[in-house]
């Protein structure tokens, strides 16, 4: 029986995988142009990407990106916005302060980025950026979440049109 799972393991399943990995290749005839690009380096004490229940990275009608990074030490982290408009490089823009976890970014439907941050402490806080240029200048929107403790723990955020789920 162990040769049996060995063979499985070992000559079965990569062949399965790369015969899927080919089929799924063969089924698109654009060749597709992936890139990898640097924008900043950091150091955090959690993932800067934790959470697939939090946006990290939005683009708008106009084709212009915009992320969220996180860096710093427990408990209260920093975090930064980037734009890319273009082929132009990343832009640094407005850092928050205070950040316990990653926050998560999305675009309202005037295209402002709008930023949610969680904390273990604190309530949850949304800020909207002020501007069409969504860089630096933002505005603190709401806080808390309609209870008396405030505090969201892992919340995740999504939008349609003018209501936005958490």
């Amino acid at each position: 029986m162990n040769n049996f799972i060995r063979i499985i393991k070992n000559i079965i399943v990569p062949l399965v995988l790369t015969g899927a990995f080919l089929s799924i290749q063969n089924c698109n005839s654009v060749p597709k142009r992936n890139m990898v690009e640097t924008i900043t380096t950091t150091a955090c004490w959690s993932s800067p990407c934790w959470g697939y229940n939090a946006p990290k990275i939005v683009r708008n009608s106009q084709g212009h990106l915009w992320i969220i990074n996180m860096f710093g030490s427990y408990p209260s982290s920093k975090a930064q916005i980037f734009r890319k408009c273009g082929d132009s490089g990343w832009e640094e823009g407005k850092i928050f302060d205070a950040i316990y976890q990653p926050g998560m970014i999305f675009l309202d439907q005037a295209e402002h980025l709008n930023v949610i941050f969680n904390s273990q402490t604190e309530p949850v806080k949304h800020y909207r950026s002020m501007d069409q240029d969504n860089l630096h200048n933002f505005e603190l929107i709401a806080s808390g979440n309609g209870l008396d403790d405030g505090r969201g723990w892992y919340v995740g955020v999504g939008i349609h049109e003018n209501r936005i789920y958490m």
